[in-house]
């Protein structure tokens, strides 16, 4: 897969999953790679088709392909309080989560694959706990050592 080097990691506090969206859409327009309106497709998307991942350590993929993305890029959000996300699996249940990770992948075959590296690193309850521990100026460093590895810390 081609190295993104497009991460970007915030904190935050809110209380709902639409809210945790918009954060990291705005973090994502702030830094050039989404349009302002790109979180909303964001939110769109999760509707019909949730994200939340009921791994060892919950967490959540918002994503969507979008003409509103200008260039791909990650958004980190680790958040003080977690908020519920539908699972993946089964739309009828769902997770609560302190860590989402916003998508915003241009090209379809970089997106599967940026997914299927994510997907590796979220079997690894190690691979969050240490994304809890990092200083959040670290963590895109982390996110790339991890998610352009292929899921495999270097």
């Amino acid at each position: 897969m081609p190295k993104l080097k497009k991460y970007i990691a915030i904190e935050g506090n809110t209380t709902s999953r639409d809210e945790a969206i918009k954060l990291c859409g705005d973090a994502l327009y702030q830094a050039g790679f989404v349009e302002k309106d790109f979180y909303i497709d964001c939110i769109n998307r999760e509707n019909e088709y949730p994200t939340g991942l009921d791994t060892k350590i919950p967490v959540a993929i918002p994503h969507c392909q979008s003409d509103l993305i200008n260039t791909s890029g990650v958004c980190y959000l680790r958040l003080d309080q977690p908020v519920k996300f539908h699972r993946l699996d089964d739309d009828t249940q769902s997770i609560v989560t302190r860590h989402i990770f916003n998508l915003a992948i241009k090209n379809g075959d970089d997106h599967l694959a940026m997914l299927s590296a994510m997907m590796e690193c979220f079997s690894k309850a190690e691979f969050i706990l240490r994304l809890e521990k990092e200083e959040i100026k670290n963590v895109p460093t982390l996110l790339e050592l991890y998610f352009d590895a292929g899921g495999n810390d270097k």
